[in-house]
């Protein structure tokens, strides 16, 4: 026995421990209790590794792990330098593996297949303009009884064109006109865009007759201020003045003698 009475446990010291000694002490701490009340002042012991593995000792003093990994990967639940950094592997961690180099990007969009009418490459049902490829075309002369568009020239073009939202731009009409169901009726050549607000030209023709007349009009109408597609289109009108709605209704698509774009 080491220490007997109640003396303080700070007077009494194990000084030339052993490793069963060691052992026995250790036990007795854990159990929280001496031989027959015996008192142990523990600060004398550095419990630990057997004597001799004083590499084990170091690395433990130091923060290292006994099984050799890295040092201080994890410390008081935060990741240290290093472990922080090192990326998970896609196929382990279950998530999605990254696409390769190489791979072809899907299409925004829908994809239109078809014909396209007017060659500029692009199907009819994506086109946003159909007045604007080297095979568009418009077929003129366009007749009624009375009127007969020969030509349309848009800014000294064809009767096609892509003209800026709300830009004027200049117009040559050629036609030709007669009126035997009303001789002495004092007419006007209506033209406008559809769809549109109604008419944007008026050329006045006069009292015709039933007389055929050739005519040449010029005019600078501003282009339509949205952005789209529209037809030019024709109408009579038999009043002495203008007016911005079509004195028969909207003309069918029978008398269309142009086309624009609006971009």
């Amino acid at each position: 026995m080491v220490g007997m009475g109640r003396a303080s446990p700070a007077a009494w010291r194990v000084t030339a421990p052993g490793r069963a000694a060691r052992a026995a002490v250790a036990l007795g701490a854990l159990l929280g209790v001496g031989a027959a009340g015996c008192s142990f002042d523990l600060s004398a012991l550095k419990l630990g590794s057997p004597p001799g593995d004083a590499a084990s000792e170091a690395a433990t003093d130091a923060g290292a792990p006994s099984d050799g990994g890295s040092p201080d990967a994890v410390r008081d639940g935060r990741p240290r330098d290093g472990a922080r950094d090192a990326p998970a592997d896609a196929a382990d961690a279950g998530g999605p593996e990254a696409a390769p180099a190489d791979a072809t990007p899907a299409p925004d969009g829908p994809t239109c297949s078809g014909p396209d009418s007017d060659g500029d490459g692009i199907p009819d049902a994506c086109d946003p303009c159909a007045y604007d490829g080297p095979n568009a075309s418009i077929a003129l002369p366009v007749s009624t009884t009375e009127i007969s568009i020969t030509a349309i020239r848009i800014n000294n073009g064809g009767n096609r064109a892509v003209l800026a939202p709300g830009v004027a731009f200049d117009l040559e009409v050629d036609f030709t006109f007669s009126d035997c169901t009303c001789p002495t009726c004092y007419d006007i050549v209506e033209l406008g865009f559809v769809p549109g607000s109604g008419v944007s030209v008026c050329v006045m023709v006069g009292v015709a007759g039933c007389s055929t007349q050739a005519r040449t009009a010029f005019a600078t109408p501003p282009a339509p201020t949205v952005p789209g597609q529209y037809d030019l289109r024709f109408g009579l009108r038999r009043e002495t003045t203008c007016a911005a709605d079509w004195w028969q209704g909207t003309p069918p698509a029978a008398r269309t003698v142009g086309g624009v774009c609006v971009f």
